[in-house]
């Protein structure tokens, strides 16, 4: 066809952006197959190559409608489609799993700290930290996950073990609040601090090197 290398063109700067990957081939050679296919058969109906090729381009822009032009797109950002699809639904509940631990953070620290609404006081009140432990692994965890799609060294684990690492810090003030209170020996409980908060602290600051080593290998 004596417009293939204006087809070809056409096609190599439709995908000017995109990263030549084996997925982003196929879809060129798709595009001008239907390129090719829509001038022959307007060509067979006397329409001259110009106006042909012109008209081609319009049919198969059509033909693709808006699916394909979504899936091009996603091709140009290196996406897939369920990326496109599912991510709203991923970020809303994000942002549920981050305002829900920072509700349980606050109630973990008014109720330890001994106050309530109805300002009733309970000795029962420093064992309720433990909730702000439950809402900083959630906060941190809730956090973190928006960033598994678009980083390829954040993993479902590897969040996991940020906050773990958060609930241990957390947890080392909750054993010192109910150690020191329920025994009065507070230098226990600050032994106990050090313990849980040294090992959450090695645990946070070993995943902060190692994702930068990752990223730089």
């Amino acid at each position: 066809m004596s417009y293939r290398r204006e087809i070809d063109d056409y096609v190599d700067e439709l995908y000017a952006d995109a990263n030549e990957t084996e997925r982003v081939k196929e879809k060129k050679e798709e595009i001008s197959m239907k390129l090719s296919e829509s001038m022959r058969e307007l060509e067979q109906s006397g329409v001259s190559d110009q106006d042909a090729f012109e008209e081609a381009i319009v049919n198969t822009k059509n033909l693709q409608g808006f699916s394909d032009r979504c899936e091009n797109k996603n091709i140009l950002d290196g996406t897939s489609t369920e990326q496109h699809v599912y991510p709203s639904m991923t970020n809303k509940l994000s942002i549920a799993g981050m305002v829900a631990g920072i509700g349980f953070l606050l109630l973990g620290i008014v109720m330890s700290m001994n106050i309530s609404l109805f300002g009733i006081y309970t000795t029962a009140a420093p064992a309720m930290f433990f909730y702000a432990v439950l809402g900083g692994m959630l906060f941190t965890y809730s956090l973190l996950a928006r960033k598994i799609r678009v980083d390829k060294n954040m993993t479902h684990q590897r969040v996991a073990l940020y906050a773990c690492a958060v609930g241990a810090m957390l947890f080392a003030v909750f054993v010192t609040i109910t150690v020191g209170y329920y025994t009065s020996n507070w230098l226990a409980g600050m032994v106990s601090f050090a313990l849980f908060f040294i090992v959450g602290l090695a645990l946070f600051i070993h995943l902060l090197f190692s994702n930068e080593v990752e990223k730089n290998q």
